[in-house]
């Protein structure tokens, strides 16, 4: 039998930043298959909330890493992160060993990753569908 997503800590963070988790996955079934293997992290810095979706490690390099992130003070946004510069354009690259350790997930190696900023809140996966 195959392990089930836990939902309630990432409900819990996406209602944390002010989004509904249907807005994100309107098909649970469907993210639990395209999100299988995944690790997820809801990691909190003074007032910043960050969501990360963590593929396997041996994915990490082709799939790159989802984060979902707000403040008090800004609005919810998504991104996913590449070790190895992507085909869509990039928007900045995010050298992650200058950044605060409580909210780097594990499994995500030190370095240089391309960060695409995304429109929509949706996870990624889906609009692949």
């Amino acid at each position: 039998m195959r392990k089930k997503l836990d939902f309630v800590p990432i409900v819990k963070g996406f209602s944390e930043i002010g989004v509904s988790l249907h807005n994100v996955f309107p098909d649970y079934d469907v993210a639990e298959r395209l999100y299988e293997g995944y690790s997820w992290f809801v990691l909190r810095s003074e007032d910043l909330v960050v969501i990360h979706a963590v593929p396997p490690e041996e994915a990490i390099g082709e799939k790159g890493w989802e984060q979902w992130f707000a403040s008090s003070d800004t609005e919810p946004s998504h991104q996913v992160l590449f070790r190895n510069k992507p085909d869509a354009p990039f928007h900045s690259v995010l050298d992650t060993s200058e950044v605060e350790e409580p909210i780097l997930p594990e499994g995500v190696a030190s370095g240089r990753w391309f960060v695409v900023k995304l429109d929509t809140l949706m996870g990624k996966a889906f609009a692949d569908l």
